[in-house]
């Protein structure tokens, strides 16, 4: 069986958006106006709605996820965030291949774009060492 692919296209009726929760990929509802009873959390000066995914970000090293929810007091903590999900998860036990993450900081830097084997690692610095020594 090949992996679940998940079609979360949704677009919101005029006047309202999409409302999630970290443990649905999909938006779990459609909120509309009025706004008046919905909580609104304030995130580096920009204000977010109920449901409303915080722009990605890397917090003080931690790769989080975070979605507005009412009493949010300004801390990414749980119930409010979660660490992010990679597709290539790295976790702390050796690797048992000897393969290490590689990570695009540009893109992404809480999750990695690949595995690369050692052999490979060993291979390129062979090539570089060989091609830097002065005769």
């Amino acid at each position: 069986m090949g992996p679940m692919i998940h079609d979360c296209f949704q677009r919101p009726d005029e006047g309202c958006y999409l409302a999630y929760t970290l443990d649905k990929c999909c938006s779990s509802k459609q909120i509309c106006e009025p706004f008046d009873n919905i909580a609104t959390c304030e995130v580096n000066g920009e204000i977010y709605r109920e449901g409303q995914y915080i722009s990605e970000f890397n917090y003080l090293g931690k790769c989080l996820n975070c979605i507005c929810q009412k009493n949010f007091t300004g801390e990414f903590v749980e119930p409010f965030c979660e660490r992010k999900k990679c597709n290539i998860e790295v976790t702390e036990d050796p690797i048992s291949d000897k393969s290490a993450p590689v990570y695009h900081n540009n893109l992404d830097p809480c999750c990695p774009i690949e595995l690369i084997k050692s052999s490979y690692v060993t291979q390129l610095l062979s090539n570089s060492l060989g091609n830097t020594s002065r005769k």
